[in-house]
């Protein structure tokens, strides 16, 4: 193989992979700042609403173990979002009934109160999004979203370590 072709390949190859991740660290710091916004009035984080999310549509009927696998993250960093949420009264914890092991969380009157406010937020700073840029447009940025990150996910688990 003519090395050439293969430092021009890598280059290429290299400079978008770099853009990619350019992407990649820009949501991570930015977005989730950005979408915390209206949430912070309430010492609340926008990871935090989404938890709170979780357990309204579990019908506030869930665990933290639930609440960890449905969102994919550790039951210790579920378990330190619960606690900052019961200490602000947004949830609350109570034992079941037929197990006293099990403890399910659920929204407080006060939780709601503010799930709903900041649900109504962010759908209404969506439906703005869609309006701005085209419905067409969000719904395929987010299906080949979904994809490419998906398949990035996987074929990284399925690939041999680095040599």
């Amino acid at each position: 193989m003519d090395m050439s072709n293969n430092t021009d390949l890598l280059g290429s190859t290299s400079a978008d992979f770099m853009e990619f991740a350019g992407l990649y660290r820009w949501l991570i710091n930015n977005l989730s700042e950005s979408m915390s916004r209206e949430s912070q009035k309430y010492g609340l984080s926008f990871d935090q609403f989404l938890v709170m999310h979780e357990i309204q549509n579990a019908n506030n009927e869930t665990t933290n173990s639930a609440l960890a696998d449905k969102m994919q993250v550790s039951r210790s960093a579920i378990s330190r979002q619960c606690r900052s949420l019961r200490k602000m009264a947004f949830i609350a914890e109570q034992s079941d009934e037929n197990d006293q092991r099990i403890r399910r969380v659920h929204l407080t009157e006060k939780g709601l109160e503010v799930y709903r406010h900041l649900l109504f937020y962010y759908v209404d700073l969506y439906k703005d999004l869609q309006n701005e840029i085209g419905q067409d447009t969000v719904g395929a940025t987010i299906d080949q979203s979904k994809k490419i990150f998906g398949r990035m996910a996987s074929m990284n688990m399925d690939r041999p370590e680095a040599k």
